[in-house]
């Protein structure tokens, strides 16, 4: 393909993003409040008057236009709208010019990174992330690999590594689980460490969108890298300003840092639940690699009765965790939220991190491979043989 069918196809994807993203502002007004996506129709909440798709709703154009202010009643809108469609528009073009015209990559992951849009807007605002946006792009990532098997031919037998078996499971859908886990586990055990709720499930549900769609776990591990530096950078910028902002006399910011968390602290049974089922799920994968058959792992120690012994213990553990962290939450969660709703302003405390995560995978799809390489490349261990080869190809 010429450059000029490259630039034209990276614009008409721009354009259909823009036109996406006004959908998606409409998902992000709605779903935190539970409101249908489709009626009643796109109108001004301050007038209510039902606002039409030419002139008020043209992407981009009308917010410039109208200086992102409702042509009936003069009520200013939030510059969100237009940001939402310029990200989309952005994305779609980028994800365009790296997938091309393989479209079993390329649609999936337009849906991939629409409903992670969404993800990004609504936990900016409100501190969420709804389970279906990250399901759904879970769902895409299995479709962009399924798709070329099923209508193409071929086998969805993987190899299970160490094992010498094979499972119909799609490597997306292994990666969508293992992430989960990961994240899932590490937000269990930094809340039992700190007494705090760190993460919420929609937090692990987005490591799995991530698994599912970025999968080899090199891409994945890209993905993470970004995400936390761009956390940690946001995390210590918005202290470094909440705290500049109280030394010249900003009192709001003042008196928002120096507040107490609101929300409560979790109780000991919650906590100790938490780490209960960490650690029964981690001694029940290592039993249960250990005992399958032609094991890498078998010269740990250990016969057959022993870690037969260990995985009952496991699965004790995570039974008694699971029921300790239910009994502790059963009885937090309705303070916590009461305690959420009830603060007008989480930012000094907070910082969301379902957004850096989604930029991270965004960069790792577009990037990653050329980012493992040059890092590998200027680290020199490209060529002392101790990388594995799937770790130095590049599709």
């Amino acid at each position: 393909m010429n450059e000029f069918w490259i630039t034209y196809w990276a614009v008409v994807a721009f354009v259909f993003g823009a036109i996406v993203g006004s959908f998606l502002n409409v998902c992000v007004w709605r779903l935190p409040r539970g409101e249908s996506l489709v009626y009643p129709p796109s109108h001004c909440p301050a007038c209510g008057h039902q606002l039409q798709i030419w002139p008020d709703m043209i992407p981009l154009i009308s917010q410039l236009a109208y200086r992102s202010r409702c042509r009936y009643c003069g009520e200013r809108f939030s510059w969100r709208y237009f940001w939402v469609e310029l990200a989309t528009g952005v994305a779609f073009s980028a994800l365009t010019l790296r997938f091309g015209s393989n479209l079993w990559d390329l649609f999936p992951a337009l849906i991939w990174i629409a409903a992670l849009t969404v993800v990004v807007f609504v936990d900016l605002e409100h501190y969420i992330i709804p389970d279906v946006l990250p399901l759904i792009a879970v769902g895409a990532g299995v479709v962009r690999e399924m798709g070329p098997v099923v209508f193409g031919g071929g086998s969805l037998q993987r190899p299970i590594p160490g094992t010498g078996w094979t499972a119909p499971v799609p490597l997306s859908l292994w990666g969508a689980i293992v992430c989960f886990i990961a994240m899932w586990a590490l937000a269990a055990l930094s809340s039992a460490a700190w007494g705090r709720e760190a993460m919420g499930s929609g937090d692990s549900l987005l490591a799995a969108a991530l698994g599912a769609f970025l999968w080899p776990i090199r891409l994945v591990v890209v993905a993470l890298i970004i995400a936390v530096a761009l956390g940690t950078v946001a995390g210590l910028t918005q202290a470094a300003l909440a705290k500049r902002a109280s030394a010249t006399g900003g009192q709001e910011i003042e008196r928002h840092a120096a507040a107490e968390d609101p929300l409560p602290p979790l109780p000991a049974a919650s906590r100790v639940g938490r780490l209960l089922t960490v650690m029964g799920v981690g001694l029940a994968l290592l039993a249960g690699w250990v005992l399958l058959p032609e094991s890498d792992l078998q010269g740990i120690g250990g016969g057959p009765w022993v870690w037969s012994t260990v995985l009952v213990v496991a699965v004790c553990a995570i039974g008694m965790g699971a029921y300790r962290w239910w009994e502790g939450d059963r009885h937090w969660a309705p303070m916590a939220d009461a305690a959420f709703e009830a603060s007008p302003d989480l930012g000094p405390r907070y910082v969301p991190f379902g957004p850096y995560l989604v930029m991270g995978g965004l960069v790792a799809a577009l990037f990653g491979d050329r980012l493992i390489q040059w890092y590998l490349a200027a680290s020199g261990l490209a060529a002392t043989g101790l990388v594995p080869g799937a770790i130095l190809a590049t599709p």
